[in-house]
């Protein structure tokens, strides 16, 4: 991720706000409603979000301290969070949300100018520098907005989050790629062009979009407002993260 913590985060806490309305448009019947992710509940992604929090949290530390302080203890301890929290009343989940993302955001505000470029290891292994941690708030707080509200869509977000968002999936999806995947080339309307390695036993295709169309897609959230070449069906890319 190239783009500075000046910019990203203003973007985390606009990201914050969304989320927030998002969890506060849910009645209390919502919570328990499955949501867009395959076996979760609206409460599953409301308790997913507040749990991040805290692990961004363990790595803002990680990084003024130069104590390591990982995300999660395991990927076991994550899911049991997730599991546990996803059960608290409507209210404590409402309150979790904006409680912990302001202890976030107050901890990344605080943080010394000198210690984003301290290094830090995510969930998944990758050792970067603590400014790559408001980024991966970012996409967490405004991915999941949308997932939680049936009227947002990802062309409700900031153009230039989405812009970002397309090269930061493009570039995780090639980096877990095997040797010789066939691909897809993406052509933004912007004039940007990625690709990604499609699912297995896919042939390369080309397809465009306009950049909500094209981030929504590399993010596994729909293919609709994409054209492919010469016609036919969208690609499977596989699911992200």
């Amino acid at each position: 991720m190239t783009e500075p913590v000046a910019t990203t985060l203003p973007w985390a806490t606009r990201g914050q706000e969304l989320f927030e309305q998002a969890v506060s448009a849910l009645s209390d019947a919502d919570f328990a409603a499955p949501s867009r992710l395959p076996g979760w509940t609206n409460a599953h992604i409301v308790a997913h979000v507040a749990a991040n929090a805290d692990a961004l949290g363990n790595l803002a530390s990680w990084a003024l301290t130069g104590v390591e302080t990982p995300m999660y203890s395991s990927t076991d301890q994550r899911n049991a969070d997730i599991e546990r929290l996803s059960q608290e009343a409507p209210t404590a989940l409402r309150s979790l949300t904006v409680e912990r993302g302001a202890v976030l955001l107050g901890r990344l505000r605080e943080l010394p100018d000198a210690d984003w470029r301290a290094p830090v290891r995510t969930a998944q292994g990758r050792e970067v520098p603590a400014s790559e941690v408001p980024w991966m708030r970012c996409r967490e707080v405004f991915v999941h907005a949308v997932d939680l509200a049936p009227g947002r869509e990802f062309a409700t977000l900031p153009a230039d989050f989405l812009t970002a968002l397309i090269a930061d999936i493009a570039a995780q999806r090639s980096a877990k790629a095997p040797d010789g995947a066939s691909r897809v080339t993406l052509s933004v309307d912007d004039g940007a062009v990625v690709t990604a390695p499609v699912a297995e036993d896919q042939t390369a295709a080309e397809v465009s979009g306009d950049v909500a169309a094209v981030a929504a897609y590399l993010a596994g959230r729909g293919t609709s407002g994409l054209r492919v070449d010469g016609g036919g069906a969208v690609l499977d890319l596989g699911p992200w993260l």
